[in-house]
């Protein structure tokens, strides 16, 4: 009788641990799911990420380039009037070709050491 008893207990305990068995194997192919799931995700926002910031990047190069633009349109403006500015200096103010030689003094004009 005992041995029955035993062998019920041993047959109940054994159908439990199968359960219990099954049980955490399914929980496990779910959360082996969730992860594949997650890693999708992950990848899926990292490719987002990353095009958002390539297009970001080129966006910014793009501005960066137009300034460089500008700023080059602004000094070769800016040469322009230097060397419109040196071509009236050089009319106004003749330098003579060789520095060591002087200019000629004009009439009534005088000259720095006679002031």
């Amino acid at each position: 009788m005992q041995n029955a008893i035993l062998g019920i207990l041993g047959a109940g305990i054994l159908s439990l641990l199968g359960i219990l068995i099954h049980g955490i194997h399914n929980d496990m192919d779910t959360l082996q799911a969730e992860i594949r799931q997650t890693r999708v995700e992950l990848q899926t926002n990292i490719d987002v990420t990353r095009q958002e910031l390539q297009t970001e990047m080129s966006e910014g190069f793009r501005r960066l380039e137009e300034r460089i633009a500008a700023n080059g349109e602004r000094i070769s403006a800016n040469g322009e009037r230097i060397a419109t500015l040196e071509g009236i200096y050089g009319i106004t103010h003749p330098q003579p070709e060789d520095p060591k030689t002087p200019l000629p003094i004009k009439a009534g004009i005088p000259s720095p050491g006679e002031q």
